[in-house]
């Protein structure tokens, strides 16, 4: 087929007829999710309270309400798609609470900004390509940043607390990846310990060590000790969990992992490994065991599908007694993990999926909520025991040609089917 449309003349005819399935698929979901339309790619959120925080690819940072959809901020200043948002939580010098929120971007700058104020109050040209992610390392005042350079750096935020508005100071750089590094993660206790992941799903672990000075004077340094190889996945890692002695990874190549783990001085992984079969690739994924409302239940965004998974059946053994009486370390994963829901809603890839726990008067301890961002411009906003219940969130069915209230025309329906069928 021959197009004579502009906009397309150097589009695959298969890339034209996805993004006309996906414009389909977005007009028939439109109303589906209490959606929050942006308008522009969301590279990922991270929810605070009652607000959601997004990083779009329209070189902005927002900030909604999640209970009103309405946006109360807008960070502008970045030159490129935003593509990485954190945190930095502090008391100023009258001790009262101060937060500074840290973007990374396609135009290889790190800024922080106030909060408050919505200033800038440190610019630092910060990697020799994109940024990919950030990792703060709150009891250790340390920034953690990867890129497409291929580097790990770590930056001090110790000046940030004292109130100082320079470019951050850089104490480490760490090379060992081939590949961009996509993905970090930390333990729950925030020690001093990284797992990062790249493009090409090589995996490795650091530990870092405390800041030295190598005089009074001088700026500090901290050094970061590669200590495993962690193996990973056949393509890229998109997302990576370290929480409760487990590994959890998510990849480009369809699947997600889950194997025992120990961080320390040597950490101890299984050389066994749960794998959730998927059928796209996994860009996102949520552990709630491990969260404030310690439920069951891990979510990955499975393409544009949100699929949510019981994991109360996963079960590990520290050690057993073989036939000899002898102890064995076994520190494996047993058991399975349930799919309960798929919500097929988005339109496009789910780049993230957080907790969000809804206050109300009649819930002011908060009711848990999964608030998932995509690649579609939306942000979507799910009950969790809707999603744990099997819920199906599907559209509803267009009526026959002749009905004042039909969604799609006899013609586009057949479309939007051939398109599906080729997909």
């Amino acid at each position: 087929m021959q197009t004579t449309d502009v906009d397309n003349l150097f589009q695959a005819e298969a890339d034209i007829k996805e993004a006309q399935a996906r414009h389909l698929k977005a007009e028939r979901t439109k109303d589906i999710g209490e959606p929050i339309d942006l308008g522009s790619k969301i590279i990922s959120l991270v929810v605070r309270g009652q607000d959601v925080w997004t990083a779009e690819s329209s070189k902005v940072v927002r900030r909604i309400d999640l209970n009103s959809g309405k946006t109360l901020q807008v960070y502008k200043g970045h030159t490129g798609p935003v593509t990485c948002i954190a945190f930095f939580d502090v008391k100023g010098p009258d001790g009262s609470p101060k937060t500074f929120l840290i973007t990374g971007s396609w135009d290889k700058t790190i800024k922080v900004w106030d909060t408050k104020t919505k200033a800038v109050v440190s610019d630092t040209l910060a990697h020799d390509d994109f940024l990919k992610t950030l990792l703060v390392i709150p009891s250790s005042k340390i920034l953690v940043s990867a890129s497409s350079d291929k580097l790990l750096k770590l930056w001090d935020l110790e000046r940030l607390e004292e109130g100082q508005t320079a470019p951050l100071h850089q104490l480490s750089s760490i090379s060992g990846h081939r590949r961009p590094v996509e993905a970090l993660a930390t333990p729950e206790n925030g020690s001093s310990h990284i797992v990062s992941g790249d493009s090409m799903g090589v995996m490795k672990a650091w530990n870092l060590e405390e800041r030295w000075r190598s005089s009074p004077t001088s700026l500090p340094t901290v050094r970061a000790t590669p200590v495993a190889d962690l193996g990973g996945h056949r393509t890229g890692v998109n997302d990576v969990v370290l929480a409760s002695s487990y590994l959890w990874t998510a990849s480009t190549d369809e699947t997600v992992t889950i194997r025992r783990y120990t961080p320390n001085a040597q950490p101890s992984i299984s050389p066994s490994v749960v794998t959730l079969e998927h059928s796209k690739p996994v860009r996102s994924l949520l552990l709630l065991s491990n969260s404030s409302i310690a439920q069951p239940y891990l979510l990955t965004g499975n393409g544009d599908v949100i699929r949510v998974y019981d994991i109360s059946e996963l079960v590990d053994e520290d050690e057993d007694s073989g036939a000899s009486g002898d102890r064995k370390p076994l520190t494996e994963v047993s058991g399975v993990a349930r799919l309960l829901n798929e919500v097929d809603v988005h339109s496009h890839s789910v780049t993230s999926l957080q907790l969000w726990l809804k206050t109300s008067s009649d819930t002011p301890n908060g009711e848990p909520w999964i608030v998932s961002g995509s690649l579609d411009g939306t942000v979507r906003r799910w009950r969790l025991s809707e999603l744990a219940a099997g819920k199906k969130f599907s559209p509803p069915e267009p009526t026959t040609k002749g009905t004042g209230d039909s969604l799609l025309t006899e013609e586009e329906e057949r479309e939007l089917a051939e398109l599906m069928e080729e997909d």
